[in-house]
């Protein structure tokens, strides 16, 4: 079992919960840099710069899930997270 084990996981967690936002194709990319490449922060970052460039709304969960990936590979501090977050809608109007 691969030491990354946890912060695959987890990628492929963050990057499931957005399934219905990213087309099928982006969504299957993402999955295979995830789980079949291992290269799990290509993965959500190709995620990350979709989710930017066509403008797509998250939920806090959703931003909250891939914080929760970079925080496992310390990038905590990463700038493309911290325009991840301009993306969260606010629902509480």
């Amino acid at each position: 079992m691969s030491k990354y084990r946890n912060i695959i996981n987890q990628c492929k967690s963050a990057i499931e919960k957005i399934e219905s936002i990213l087309t099928p194709k982006e969504f299957q990319e993402c999955i295979d840099y995830i789980t079949k490449y291992e290269e799990w922060l290509l993965g959500i970052e190709l995620a990350i710069d979709w989710l930017i460039e066509n403008d797509q709304k998250i939920t806090s969960e959703n931003y909250q899930e891939f914080e929760k990936a970079y925080k496992l590979m310390k990038l905590e501090s990463d700038t493309r997270l911290q325009h991840l977050k301009l993306q969260i809608i606010n629902i509480d109007k």
